[in-house]
């Protein structure tokens, strides 16, 4: 079966917005074994979204059209799909009362417009969003049967895997599936920085004058890598990593070491936030540190991303 992945939106066209949810639907759909022929970026234009939707249903037999649900009048999706299938709009009084119990049931009174996201293709199959007012919806244009999914993130992830990969796993008359499980190590003691400390400097111009080598290992002392390298200043970041899955408040301790002829000066900071960004803080605490610690100044003054 041949899928085809859409998505809309005037913000991914240009790229001021990263369209992380298209790099998600197809590791999702890759995961249980379905092909992505074809992924197709479209922003909020009527005749361009038209087009896009009619060229789609011409050559796949499946399309995930992501975003456009919203309430604002820059939403076309509910619209245009309505158009390509030469049907009206209809309300659809179950998510019309559906959301009115959500803003209640938080002391809000539903504002106007969102009775938009309750207009749905007359005759179109509902598709149900537990979390968020998106609305999605499945039709037939052309020969490819489209589903629709809201563009927030968290909905878009809950929808596809609960509601869209079974529809197009039935729709595809796959019964089994072949699985991939991914599994992430590390280490508690290793440095993590992966190279990223030498990364930054060996490109810089006159380097090859200053920066005698960069060693990723676990647990190595400032002085005894200053004496193994015979350089002047020897730099060690180590880091102690929290248990558990990679998080927004996933957490790390920094140990910076700085060795010269003086001796080793120590830094230990705590650093909190997801997995990439506790690597970036840890390459960058320690490269403050060294900057400090050439002139002269103390290394232990706290920098805005560390937490203690």
């Amino acid at each position: 079966m041949r899928v085809e992945i859409l998505c809309t939106g005037d913000e991914i066209l240009t790229g001021k917005t990263v369209n992380t949810n298209y790099s998600h639907i197809a590791r999702r759909l890759s995961d249980v074994g379905l092909d992505v022929h074809w992924g197709t970026t479209v922003g909020d234009d009527r005749a361009t979204l038209l087009a896009a939707f009619r060229q789609a249903g011409e050559r796949a037999d499946a399309v995930i059209v992501n975003g456009g649900l919203g309430p604002t009048v820059d939403d076309l999706s509910q619209e245009i799909a309505a158009e390509a299938c030469g049907v009206k709009l209809v309300l659809s009084e179950h998510w019309m009362e559906r959301m009115t119990q959500s803003y209640a049931r938080r002391g809000r009174v539903m504002p106007a417009n969102n009775k938009k996201q309750a207009m749905l293709p007359e005759g179109a199959e509902f598709i149900d969003n537990p979390i968020g007012t998106a609305c999605g919806f499945a039709v037939t244009i052309g020969k490819a049967r489209f589903l629709f999914t809201p563009g927030v993130p968290r909905e878009m992830r809950r929808m596809l895997d609960e509601q869209v990969i079974p529809r197009l796993l039935k729709l595809g008359g796959i019964t089994g599936v072949t699985k991939l499980k991914r599994f992430h190590s590390f280490g508690i003691g290793e440095t993590f920085t992966s190279g990223a400390i030498a990364s930054r400097l060996a490109p810089l111009l006159g380097a090859d004058a200053v920066f005698r080598r960069g060693v990723i290992a676990a647990g190595v002392a400032a002085d005894a890598l200053r004496a193994e390298s015979g350089t002047s200043h020897a730099l060690v970041v180590l880091m102690q990593l929290d248990d558990g899955p990679d998080r927004p408040d996933f957490g790390a301790t920094i140990t910076v070491q700085i060795a010269d002829a003086g001796g080793t000066v120590q830094r230990v900071a705590r650093l909190v936030g997801g997995r990439d960004w506790v690597r970036i803080g840890a390459a960058e605490l320690g490269l403050d540190c060294l900057r400090r610690h050439l002139l002269g100044l103390p290394v232990d003054e706290r920098i805005d991303f560390e937490r203690r």
